[in-house]
């Protein structure tokens, strides 16, 4: 295995990890409080405006991390067959983090499409708006430090 290889990698992949979560953290502790004092209309104006940007950058930094963290533990990593995936405290580490990343795309999908309907509702605020809101922020947030915390359990060999 080359060294500067799994280096590259893995920094990539911690950088890659670092712009999507940050840039989630972001939306959901500052972005949306702020734009909940607003009033609706500018609040979409806004929100459409940074998603335009926000969305391509946090979903290729995402996808990025997931491909990079796969190939950091499999083809670079401990995890190079289904015994080592499936009984090693590692592989059994990876699979939650990869299982929470993919749940929360996939809840982040969901939150996306409802949007309209629960949150900017023909001008207006949705009446749970902020409910909605909060609570998509705090599964999202409690997933990414579940993620966290499998990365600095491998990390550490716990």
């Amino acid at each position: 295995m080359n060294p500067a290889l799994l280096w590259a990698v893995q920094w990539l992949h911690i950088v890659a990890g670092i712009v999507w979560a940050g840039g989630v953290a972001f939306f959901a502790l500052v972005v949306w409080p702020a734009l909940l004092t607003r009033p609706p209309a500018e609040a979409r104006a806004l929100y459409t405006g940074m998603e335009r940007f926000a969305g391509p950058v946090l979903g290729t930094a995402g996808g990025l991390s997931i491909l990079l963290g796969i190939l950091r533990g499999t083809w670079l990593g401990p995890v190079q067959s289904w015994d080592a995936w499936w009984g090693t405290r590692y592989g059994q580490l990876m699979t939650v983090a990869f299982l929470v990343v993919f749940a929360l795309l996939v809840y982040g999908g969901y939150m996306r499409r409802r949007m309209d309907t629960r949150v900017f509702n023909e001008g207006q605020w949705h009446p749970g708006a902020a409910r909605f809101i909060w609570r998509s922020s705090v599964i999202t947030l409690a997933g990414l430090g579940v993620v966290l915390a499998c990365m600095v359990m491998m990390r550490v060999g716990i």
